[in-house]
């Protein structure tokens, strides 16, 4: 009785075979992320470019403010 083999069992004898002869085995791209992680990731990277945003805003509007300059140089 001849068994035929399945594709899974074909490509890993192929890989053996082409391990044997010494060439490596080729990369295969693999998805480090899930869509809604990598969404939320990019969510709180909007919000603390925002704020930071806004904060620097404060700091150089006081800066410059003729009222607090004076206070604080003269």
């Amino acid at each position: 009785m001849s068994r035929s083999k399945t594709v899974e069992e074909r490509d890993f004898n192929l890989r053996l075979c082409i391990q044997e002869i010494g060439e490596q085995k080729k990369r295969q791209r693999r998805k480090w992320f899930s869509t809604k992680y990598y969404a939320s990731v990019m969510n709180i990277k909007e919000f603390y470019e925002e704020n930071l945003g806004l904060q620097f805003l404060g700091i150089i509007s006081n800066a410059l403010n003729k009222k607090n300059f004076a206070q604080n140089h003269l």
